[in-house]
């Protein structure tokens, strides 16, 4: 079940200037990943953001793997993530958040890896990113600047 706050009821904002939206996956999984990616391409593209819009998407996409992925609840219930994206004077913010208060590791996966290049990505790409504390796990969150996003994809 996916719900979202501050938008429409099936979808998120169309036109926005400064605007937050959130929204929040009860059980995280492929599919669940997915649709927050294309409500989030939908959201900028919607915001006016196409130039950031690429490298968004790949970090967000990153961010929300590794929380589908390595973020557990006790018990062994579906790992509950949210999405947000938020603009404020032409910079992004994108933030996952997720029930595990374990901060993520950047690794050097060897090149035979298939995994664990998502937050070397979001290093390399994003303008500024960290890891706040939560009292309900963690967010993971990256910033981009339209007027850098050319010279950094």
């Amino acid at each position: 079940m996916i719900t979202t706050q501050n938008a429409f009821p099936s979808d998120w904002p169309t036109a926005a200037t400064d605007r937050s939206v959130t929204v929040t996956a009860a059980c995280a999984d492929v599919a669940t990943v997915r649709e927050l990616r294309r409500r989030l391409m939908k959201t900028l593209r919607d915001w006016g953001d196409p130039d950031i819009a690429d490298v968004a998407e790949l970090l967000a996409a990153e961010l929300l793997t590794n929380a589908a992925l390595h973020a557990h609840r006790p018990g062994g219930e579906g790992t509950r993530i949210t999405l947000t994206a938020s603009r404020t004077k032409g910079h992004l913010r994108v933030e996952v958040a997720d029930p595990d208060p374990n901060p993520p590791v950047i690794r050097h996966a060897a090149m035979e890896e298939e995994s664990g290049r998502g937050l070397a990505l979001v290093d390399a790409l994003a303008d500024h990113w960290g890891v706040s504390e939560r009292s309900d796990g963690k967010a993971v969150w990256f910033s981009l600047d339209p007027a850098t996003a050319g010279a950094t994809v």
